[in-house]
């Protein structure tokens, strides 16, 4: 299939200088279709000086819409298409690092259990009549040892507070996150003015991601040559 497109010019320079002259303090609108969370996420973006130009351009690519016409079999099916592509991101479910952190302190007890006995034995050596013997253990094996030693007692003290309760914990943060990004939403009008006056409305909030408007297309056959326009 070739696609023949008619994209529109944008006039950056005019949506450049219309959020340079924004207002400094916005009054942000409530959302009652997303989680408190993700209220105060959009708040904060829409609000902060700082990061409400960036925003600007990234929210109708997690928020966004795409507005097509017409609503046809063929077109319908293009379309969905699209929607396999903007799904939103999923996280694992931390299984590997739960059952990591049920087998790791076990390793690492034993093997702390072996350098004390590693460590016993040394300063036993140490304290021979074997003078050769004392100082090659003291000065080239011991610090090393004891320095291991160390570390596995400062990783068993860490694993304790990394619970897999902590995974979890943070785990259900993560998916609160991702909820604030809302897979694109694909909507189908039958012609191209009423795609038009949707696109107004959503453009109006910053959630327009694009309209697509396919000229040729018939209801059941998808022509070679398939003319559309990108807003």
């Amino acid at each position: 299939m070739m696609l023949e497109s008619k994209p529109d010019v944008d006039n950056l320079r005019g949506y450049l200088n219309s959020i340079r002259d924004a207002p400094a303090t916005i009054e942000y609108q409530y959302d009652p279709d997303a989680t408190k969370e993700c209220n105060a996420i959009y708040k904060h973006l829409e609000t902060s000086p700082d990061l409400k130009f960036i925003w600007r351009f990234l929210k109708p690519f997690v928020r966004g819409n795409i507005v097509y016409a017409p609503n046809t079999t063929i077109i319908r099916r293009v379309m969905s298409r699209i929607r396999r592509y903007t799904a939103s991101p999923k996280i694992s479910n931390f299984t590997k690092e739960q059952n990591y952190l049920k087998i790791d302190p076990k390793v690492y007890k034993s093997a702390l259990e072996n350098l004390e006995y590693i460590i016993k034995l040394y300063e036993s050596q140490i304290g021979s009549n074997n003078g050769i013997l004392s100082t090659v253990l003291d000065n080239a094996f011991k610090p090393s040892v004891q320095k291991a030693h160390d570390l596995l007692i400062s990783y068993q003290e860490e694993i304790r507070e990394f619970s897999s309760e902590r995974l979890t914990s943070i785990r259900k943060q993560l998916s609160e996150v991702l909820k604030c990004y809302t897979s694109i939403t694909l909507e189908h009008f039958a012609t191209e003015k009423e795609a038009e006056a949707r696109s107004m409305a959503l453009s109006e909030k910053n959630e327009l991601l694009a309209q697509i408007t396919f000229e040729n297309s018939r209801d059941d056959i998808l022509d070679p040559f398939v003319r559309y326009k990108i807003r």
